[in-house]
């Protein structure tokens, strides 16, 4: 059986055009075809209008002229449908094939039946579209647009009735060009009296000579202006300037904040009477964070803020060192201010004296310091964050041994040459044997897929259990002299550690 569709449609059949209306989707319902055959390469403007309790209420247009009258009555039922409106798509594509082949424009459903004028009305517009209408509708979305040299600056939008439109435009070049007009050129819009005036001083002139030379330079002492205007034309009476003023605006910056790294000293310098911010990441496994000025040209202060940029007296400030040219201030979970696991803190250092100053700021977080063959042991809640430790590798070391032994429960060993601190989805070197296995991980200078290499790396131990676990971590080091021995003792052992390592020696 044919499929069939509930409601309204109106189309073409064999170029004619063609509507169909059923109240029952079993019914064929009403169904008309009528005009011309519009297979001819131009643009037609088609309507079908509907009254449907007349038995002359259903009437199809063709380019303004009804083409056909019928009845429609006999559908009587509802003709609302779930489906959604299709323009130029078959309701039943892709098992039928009927889509439009062509270009559709202008589409538009009224919820009244135009009468015939206003279906010729619409036609006889053409390409001034429904705005361009004897009486158009109440907002016409197609309005004009105002451009400056090319670059769109404003636009808005038409009505039914005249309306004044006021655009501030700046020109900052001779010659500049605006431009103001419709969307699009056969909008309907109508645009009329035109009216230009100046918006009064204060004006701003561009100097002839970049002033690049002096950027960068204190705005502090005195400021001489030569004003020499020779673009004025005017003879008679001869060109005069009536008056003119200097003023400069200072402009009192705040820089973007610098972010703050573990055992990374950062360098700067704040000028009189300015302040130069720093952020701080506290990582979740931090209980102690050392706020280090390691040195500074002239005295300065060290603010700290929790929330905002710390001023010295915005809430929440508080002077971790006061006029101080060096010094420390350790934040701790528990004190005052406390440090916040996870969160971010901002550190301001402020100039208040005359001159600039340079300093240099560093911050390290509790990472405990490895020595070698020393074991530190210890413990880790279950579900608690890392563990973290350091080791400076020396330029003579060949193979570095980190172990977790004497494990009570499943543990996770990770390695990272440098920042930032490895994490058990992101390390060089790591270390998950199951249940209480030891933990070892053996990094040579040839090991891939970092060597060995001088400076510092970082050890993160993390409980991988659901219960408290304790634990011994150690770390030897071996020279190039033991090299080869190791190797053949305990080639075995590590013959399964992830990563894999190459033979040293």
């Amino acid at each position: 059986m044919t499929p069939r569709s509930l409601g309204y449609s109106f189309h073409l059949v064999d170029g004619r055009i063609s509507c169909r209306i059923t109240d029952n989707i079993l019914a064929n319902g009403v169904i008309v075809v009528a005009g011309p055959d519009l297979r001819d390469g131009r643009f037609h403007h088609v309507a079908m209008t509907l009254v449907r309790n007349s038995g002359t209420g259903g009437h199809l247009y063709v380019d303004g002229t009804s083409v056909l009258t019928f009845d429609p009555t006999s559908q009587s039922g509802d003709l609302s449908t779930p489906q959604p409106v299709l323009i130029g798509m078959h309701p039943h594509y892709p098992a039928i094939d009927c889509n439009f082949r062509g270009v559709i424009e202008e589409v538009s459903i009224y919820n009244r039946a135009l009468t015939a004028v206003e279906v010729k009305s619409i036609n006889d517009a053409g390409a001034l579209g429904k705005c361009g209408l004897a009486v158009p509708p109440s907002v016409c979305l197609n309005g004009a647009q105002v451009k400056v040299d090319g670059q769109l600056t404003s636009a808005f939008s038409g009505t039914a009735n005249w309306q004044t439109n006021t655009v501030t435009v700046s020109s900052t070049t001779n010659g500049t060009a605006l431009e103001i007009g419709t969307v699009f050129a056969n909008s309907g819009v109508l645009l009329d009296s035109f009216t230009f005036a100046d918006l009064g001083g204060p004006y701003y002139v561009l100097p002839e000579e970049s002033l690049d030379k002096i950027n960068g330079v204190e705005a502090l002492g005195n400021w001489q202006l030569e004003l020499w205007d020779t673009r004025a034309r005017a003879t008679n009476p001869p060109p005069s300037v009536v008056k003119w003023q200097l003023a400069l605006v200072l402009e009192n910056t705040t820089t973007q904040p610098t972010l703050l790294t573990h055992n990374l000293s950062a360098s700067n310098s704040v000028s009189p009477g300015h302040i130069r911010y720093f952020t701080v990441d506290v990582p979740s496994w931090a209980h102690f964070c050392t706020n280090w000025l390691i040195t500074a040209s002239g005295p300065v202060n060290l603010l700290f803020n929790q929330t905002t940029l710390p001023t010295g007296t915005n809430a929440g400030d508080v002077t971790l060192l006061a006029n101080s040219t060096g010094g420390i201030r350790t934040l701790a979970s528990g004190g005052t201010p406390p440090l916040v696991p996870g969160a971010t803190y901002f550190l301001g250092v402020q100039n208040p004296g005359a001159l600039p100053v340079t300093f240099a700021l560093e911050i390290d977080f509790d990472v405990t310091p490895l020595t070698n063959a020393i074991s530190v042991s210890s413990s880790l809640a279950s579900n608690s964050v890392a563990r973290y430790f350091s080791y400076d590798v020396t330029s003579n070391e060949t193979a570095v041994l980190f172990q977790l032994t004497n494990l009570t429960g499943n543990a996770s060993l990770v390695l990272r040459d440098g920042l930032p601190f490895p994490n058990p989805g992101s390390f060089d070197y790591a270390s998950f044997n199951p249940g209480t296995n030891d933990e070892f991980i053996l990094v040579l200078t040839n090991s891939d897929p970092v060597p060995l290499r001088p400076g510092r790396w970082y050890i993160g131990v993390f409980n991988a259990d659901i219960t408290n676990l304790n634990y011994t971590h150690r770390r030897d080091r071996f020279h190039q002299s033991l090299s080869r021995s190791i190797h053949a003792e305990q080639q075995d052992s590590f013959h399964s550690q992830q990563p894999r390592c190459r033979e040293f020696g």
